[in-house]
C-alpha cells in the first residue's frame, strides 16, 4: 500500500504541471508549417506510467495533456477483424499472454524474417480481451498497473472523444497475407473517426 505513495504523487505532479501549462500566456508565432504549436502526438496513450495503449494510459494522456493531443494508436488485428491498439508485432513483451497461452507461440515471416512470439491474429477479440492483461514494455519504467488492465479497442479509443486520432498501420501487408485487410476496416469505422492514417 505504501509503495503506492510516490506513484500517486507523481500522477498529481504530472497533472499540475500540465494545468499550469494550459495557463501560459499567448507567445510568439511557432515557427511550424502552418504556424500553429507542433500537435503533442501521445503514442500508446500516457505511457510512461500506465502499460502502453492501455485504457488509463489514453485517458490520462487526454487529462494531462494539451488540449488538441493527437492520440496514436498502432494498429493490430484479432482473428476476428478486430482492430486492437497494440505497439509492436508481437504481444508477448507487453501483454500476459505467454503465461496465459503458453503453447499459442507461433512464427511467421516478416520481410523475409522469421519472427517468433504471440500475434494478435491467432486469437479471437474475446479471448484477448477477456484473458490478456497489459504490463509495461520498458521494464525500467513503474509496474504498479501491470496485469490489472486489458487490450484496448480501436473503438474503445474513439468512444473517448479525442480531439484527433492518428491510426498507424504498420504491419498493412503482414495482416493482409492473412486475409485481415486494414482498408476494409477503417472503411466500417465512423465517418471523420480519424484524423491522420500512416502506414510504411
Amino acid at each position: 500500500m505504501g509503495a503506492s505513495y510516490p506513484h500517486m504523487f507523481l500522477i498529481l505532479l504530472l497533472l499540475r504541471g500540465a494545468n499550469a501549462a494550459l495557463k501560459s500566456p499567448a507567445g510568439p508565432k511557432w515557427q511550424t508549417l502552418s504556424g500553429g504549436p507542433p500537435l503533442v502526438i501521445a503514442r500508446g496513450g500516457f505511457s510512461g506510467v500506465f502499460p502502453d495503449s492501455s485504457q488509463f494510459a489514453y485517458q490520462f494522456a487526454l487529462t494531462a495533456s494539451l488540449p488538441d493531443v493527437v492520440l496514436l494508436c498502432d494498429l493490430q488485428f484479432s482473428s476476428d477483424h478486430i482492430g486492437f491498439c497494440k505497439t509492436g508485432l508481437t504481444l508477448d513483451n507487453s501483454t500476459t499472454v505467454s503465461e496465459r497461452f503458453p503453447k499459442m507461440e507461433r512464427t511467421y515471416k516478416l520481410l523475409g524474417e522469421d519472427v517468433h512470439g504471440w500475434f494478435s491474429l491467432d486469437f479471437t477479440a474475446e479471448q484477448l480481451v477477456q484473458n490478456i492483461t497489459l504490463i509495461q514494455n520498458i521494464f525500467s519504467r513503474p509496474s504498479t498497473f501491470d496485469d490489472s488492465l486489458g487490450m484496448y479497442t480501436l473503438d474503445d479509443v474513439v468512444e473517448l472523444h479525442p480531439p484527433q486520432i492518428w491510426l498507424n498501420v504498420q504491419y498493412n501487408s503482414f495482416f493482409l497475407e492473412h486475409k485481415l485487410s486494414s482498408e476494409d476496416y477503417i472503411l466500417e469505422l465512423p465517418k471523420d473517426s480519424l484524423s491522420y492514417i500512416s502506414s510504411p
